[in-house]
């Protein structure tokens, strides 16, 4: 997962799929979606090369854009990304369920 750092070149598909923005640090999910242009959708959350901050990391510091780190994949439509964030979600909630029981 490449780190997103202010200018750098985001490498996402510029068609459908999906994205997962986390902490390198901690692995803590920032962002989670599925789009019609992946590629797109990042480059709205990272720092701009001009030196304006964009979207959703626009209130982080720099040490704080600096931990993030992204990952993507690519899908043949939206539906099929929608379908694959689903499966995802429902694998992450049950694997939640299975590490802290609720008492």
């Amino acid at each position: 997962m490449p780190a997103t750092k202010a200018g750098a070149p985001i490498e996402a598909p510029s068609g459908p799929g999906l994205y997962e923005v986390r902490r390198a640090s901690n692995g803590e999910v920032v962002a989670f979606g599925h789009t019609d242009s992946v590629a797109q959708v990042l480059n709205k959350m990272v720092p701009s090369s001009s030196g304006g901050l964009l979207s959703l990391f626009s209130r982080a510091s720099e040490a704080m854009r600096a931990d993030l780190e992204y990952r993507t994949f690519a899908a043949a439509s939206v539906e099929e990304a929608r379908t694959i964030a689903a499966r995802l979600n429902e694998r992450r909630q049950a694997f939640y369920r299975r590490r802290m029981p609720v008492r």
